[in-house]
C-alpha cells in the first residue's frame, strides 16, 4: 500500500479545474475543496498550474475564490490575459451561474459567493 501513488493537494486542485468531470461528485465540494486550498501554498499551486491553459487557470482562480482564498485566487488573476475566453465549470448546456471575473459558467458548485450571478440575473 505504501508505494501506491497518491496525487498531491496541488494537482488535486490544477486537475480539478483542468478536467472537472474526472472529480466526479461535486456536491461535497463544501467539505473538500476549502480544505484543500488550505493545505497548499500559492507558489506550490501555481508550479502545477503552470503551462496549463488559460481556461484551466480562469477555473482554477474561480475554484480558489469560491473556497474563500482570495489571496491565492488574486495571484492567478494575474497570471491570466486581460481578455478572456469564455470556460465551463461542467456541462455547457447548464449554466447556472456566470463569474464576470473568471469568465466561467459554473453547472457543479452551490452557491457561495456574490460575485457569481445566476444566468437569469445576467
Amino acid at each position: 500500500m505504501g508505494s501506491l501513488p497518491v496525487w498531491s493537494e496541488p494537482t488535486i486542485l490544477v486537475g480539478a479545474a483542468e478536467r472537472p468531470p474526472a472529480q466526479g461528485n461535486w456536491g461535497n465540494a463544501d467539505e473538500w475543496l476549502p480544505n484543500t486550498f488550505r493545505t497548499v501554498g500559492s507558489e506550490q499551486l501555481l508550479g502545477e498550474a503552470d503551462g496549463r491553459a488559460v481556461s484551466v487557470l480562469a477555473r482554477l482562480g474561480y475554484l480558489a475564490e469560491w473556497a474563500d482564498w482570495e489571496d491565492i485566487a488574486d495571484e492567478i488573476a494575474t497570471l491570466l490575459p486581460p481578455r478572456l475566453p469564455v470556460a465551463f465549470l461542467g456541462p455547457r448546456d447548464r449554466r447556472k451561474r456566470w463569474s464576470r471575473r473568471w469568465h466561467v459558467y459554473d453547472a457543479l458548485l452551490p452557491q457561495r459567493s456574490a460575485a457569481c450571478l445566476p444566468c437569469a440575473d445576467l
